[in-house]
């Protein structure tokens, strides 16, 4: 699998584009590439996803992307 995020991010299984989602979830994937063998907290998702105030549903949010993007 390859993760190209230069320009528009994409990702390819053999040489085939898969479609990661829309804004947000791309946002999620993008924040997780950039912090690969890293430890990303779902707080630090959030933040990055939502400055300042966040909604309620933010932690669920950020599962169901993550699941989505496992998937």
């Amino acid at each position: 699998m390859d993760f190209r995020i230069l320009g528009s991010l994409e990702v390819l299984d053999d040489e085939r584009p898969l479609d990661v989602g829309g804004g947000k979830q791309r946002s999620v994937l993008a924040l997780l590439l950039l912090h690969a063998n890293e430890a990303v907290s779902s707080d630090r998702l959030i933040e990055a996803l939502w400055p300042g105030e966040p909604p309620p549903t933010a932690a669920k949010v950020i599962q169901a992307h993550v699941s989505r993007l496992r998937r």
